[in-house]
C-alpha cells in the first residue's frame, strides 16, 4: 500500500522542534563525555 507523502509527513513544526531538542541533547552529552582541554572522548 502506498502512502501519500503528505499524510506520511508529520506537521512540519512538531518533527522540527523533536529533532532540535533531540540534537541539543546529543551535544550536550557530547559535551559532557568530552575532554574540554584535549577535545578527547572520555
Amino acid at each position: 500500500m502506498v502512502v501519500p507523502l503528505d499524510e506520511a509527513r508529520p506537521a512540519p513544526a512538531v518533527a522540527h522542534s523533536d529533532l532540535r531538542r533531540q540534537h541539543t541533547t546529543l551535544e550536550m552529552i557530547a559535551m559532557e563525555n568530552t575532554d574540554p582541554a584535549t577535545g578527547d572522548p572520555r
